[in-house]
């Protein structure tokens, strides 16, 4: 396994849930019962409010560590990269801050394998971050891409280049969410990079 994968193994023994995420903008788009795919669903952000929310919802990810702390999910082991399904599976897929965490060649073989589990008209939902974000730098290991101490590569987007990375959809929708975020009394710029697209 990539170094920068295994930092996330690590990760996982030492954060606790921090989640949930708001699903809201997802309920818009998707049926009660829509099959929806977590990919790199960690320890359940995403997953555990899609399924209380009436989703038929599988969590997909490669460490183990993260899988252990979702009893009673659907969720399998299984990399972004080379996902465990068959094609035109799922109605949804959701790929909420993770993409950032790969090297180049990597978002384009995991932004292809969710089209390919895609059913024809399936919805993918991303978010990442983008430059503007106080995080931005650390070792620079590919063009806005940093590793940071505790091995985890981060990736900061441009709309551009989300758009790019989705070439094989239809962007329905994309946008640049920027907040402000107060540490020890002073003021930092959060940025996320949010996208809808279609099979």
């Amino acid at each position: 396994m990539a170094s920068h994968l295994k930092a996330w193994e690590d990760e996982y023994t030492r954060t606790a849930w921090r989640g949930p995420y708001d699903i809201g903008p997802m309920k818009a788009y998707l049926k009660k019962g829509a099959r929806v795919l977590d990919v790199g669903c960690g320890n359940g952000k995403m997953l555990v409010p899609l399924a209380r929310a009436g989703f038929d919802a599988v969590g997909v990810d490669f460490s183990r560590g993260a899988l252990l702390t979702l009893a009673g999910q659907k969720a399998v082991q299984g990399d972004a990269r080379s996902l465990p399904f068959k094609d035109s599976t799922f109605d949804a897929a959701v790929c909420y801050d993770v993409l950032q965490h790969l090297l180049e060649g990597e978002r384009a073989a995991a932004s292809m394998e969710a089209y390919r589990v895609l059913a024809p008209g399936g919805l993918l939902f991303i978010q990442v971050f983008g430059k503007k974000d106080m995080r931005y730098g650390g070792t620079l290991v590919e063009p806005d891409t940093f590793r940071r101490r505790t091995g985890i590569v981060y990736h900061y987007f441009s709309e551009e280049e989300v758009r790019s990375m989705l070439s094989k959809f239809t962007v329905l929708s994309i946008e640049s969410v920027i907040s402000r975020k107060a540490f020890h009394g002073e003021e930092f710029t959060r940025h996320k990079i949010k996208a809808v697209a279609q099979k």
